[in-house]
């Protein structure tokens, strides 16, 4: 919930940017040649439903039209890293987590970005990990 909560009062992430399919290919593609790990299948809807939901798993990725941003494919790909990482937790929401996401945000968007967002979960209370366990 303080992730959730960090992020909706993260100017940039509720912003209307969405990207084309041409543009979400390339940076999942860029995002898993960062990480080291294959590139997920991308699923992008094309059409709004009040149920859908952003999700990352080990081999694919699914953006609703509003998740089509490079902040929420961010995060979803930050799902997508830690399932695919060997030795690390998977923590879903949990410091690995959020170590990895501003990790990712710093390398996309840059580290201003990356201060804004951290600075938000250490208001919110969001754990953060120095070391990857």
């Amino acid at each position: 919930k303080q992730l959730y909560k960090s992020e909706e009062e993260w100017n940039i992430f509720n912003n209307g940017q969405l990207l084309s399919k041409d543009e979400i290919n390339e940076f999942v593609t860029q995002i898993s040649i960062w990480a080291d790990i294959k590139i997920p299948n991308i699923i992008c809807k094309d059409e709004y439903h009040v149920t859908d939901v952003a999700r990352g798993w080990k081999t694919k990725i699914f953006l609703p039209v509003f998740a089509q941003n490079p902040w929420y494919i961010c995060h979803e790909m930050s799902h997508v890293i830690l399932y695919n990482w060997k030795n690390i937790k998977n923590d879903h929401h949990g410091p690995n987590f959020c170590y990895v996401y501003l990790k990712l945000v710093a390398w996309v968007l840059g580290t201003q970005f990356r201060k804004e967002l951290r600075k938000l979960f250490v208001k919110n209370e969001v754990q953060i990990s120095n070391n990857l366990v």
